[in-house]
């Protein structure tokens, strides 16, 4: 009787897997992400606007910045969760803004004594968005959630592996990101280039990609070269100093 009680007692339950919730949530999630591109052209013209000077910055100058950057993607990103805390789950819409001012000072607040850890975070970010866009462009479907989910993995370790090159990358994939996206958002507003714009993006998956892949790689370029000339500045005035 006592063995049969202590047997049952160190049997460990598996919890049941509930296989038709985890394929909905899959299914739910590719569609949100084969849709993500068609919802630049809700993006608000103020926010389109501060995109682009925004993306500039952090593609080119990232690295020399990267705690300053690191805030400011913190405090966007704070205050866009506060914002649909307090609107969409709290139901309150007339309070937006508290929602907006707490979640950016929040992010902001921690993300300055962690910045390594958010540095982390991000390039875990940018290996999600560069695996979504690769999916993309050869032809989306469920393939974009896989690619994002490998590409959240590999900068994450990327991330931890070569710290020096993760934030050129990731500073320049979220810049190229952020000021195509304001962009685009823009363009949409043109009556004339609309449409065409949006017929030749949901013909060609591949055109989104690209047009933020070249800046990115532009980027990358740029920071890796100035950040190896200032180092090598910095070794000649060490040496002249000796």
């Amino acid at each position: 009787m006592i063995a049969h009680v202590l047997a049952q007692a160190s049997a460990p339950t598996v919890p049941e897997v509930d296989h038709e919730a985890v394929q909905n949530w899959i299914d739910q999630a590719s569609q949100r992400l084969v849709e993500l591109p068609g919802m630049i052209d809700r993006i608000d013209l103020l926010v389109a606007v501060l995109l682009i000077p925004a993306g500039v910055l952090s593609l080119l100058y990232g690295f020399r910045i990267i705690k300053g950057m690191v805030v400011i993607y913190s405090s966007v990103g704070g205050a866009a969760c506060g914002w649909w805390l307090v609107t969409e789950v709290l139901g309150r819409p007339e309070h937006w803004w508290a929602g907006l001012l707490a979640g950016g000072l929040i992010m902001a607040a921690l993300a300055w004594p962690l910045v390594n850890v958010f540095v982390g975070l991000y390039g875990a970010a940018a290996g999600g968005v560069a695996g979504y866009a690769v999916a993309q462009a050869f032809g989306g479907g469920q393939a974009m959630l896989l690619g994002a989910a490998v590409g959240v993995v590999l900068g994450a370790i990327l991330a931890a592996v070569v710290f020096r090159f993760m934030i050129v990358l990731t500073t320049s994939v979220l810049g190229a990101h952020m000021a195509v996206v304001g962009a685009v958002a823009l363009l949409y507003r043109a009556e004339e280039v609309s449409s065409p714009l949006k017929t030749a993006f949901a013909e060609r998956p591949y055109l989104l990609p690209v047009a933020v892949a070249v800046p990115a790689l532009i980027g990358v370029a740029y920071q890796l070269y100035r950040s190896e000339g200032r180092e090598s500045k910095e070794d000649a005035k060490k040496k002249d100093g000796e």
